[in-house]
């Protein structure tokens, strides 16, 4: 488990998987920032822009790519 867990580190495949997720929570947290700043507008255009669902998409599509990784590690690949 713990070579695993070092393969992951070294992997570009896990760092754009965490950039996809990372990217999903920042679209998440979108409402939250524009709500403070007074900015529906911006809010607004970047649903318009992305569509209702892209954050859970990203979210989605970077832990299917993390998981598919890890499986092709452990399979020695």
């Amino acid at each position: 488990m713990r070579e695993l867990a070092e393969r992951c580190r070294r992997s570009w495949t896990m760092v754009l998987a965490g950039a996809e997720i990372a990217a999903g929570a920042a679209l998440d947290a979108m409402p939250i920032v524009c709500d403070i700043a007074n900015a529906p507008e911006v809010q607004s255009a970047i649903t318009d822009y992305t569509g209702p669902h892209a954050s859970h998409v990203l979210k989605a599509i970077g832990v299917v790519t993390a998981l598919c990784r890890i499986r092709s590690l452990r399979k020695g690949n």
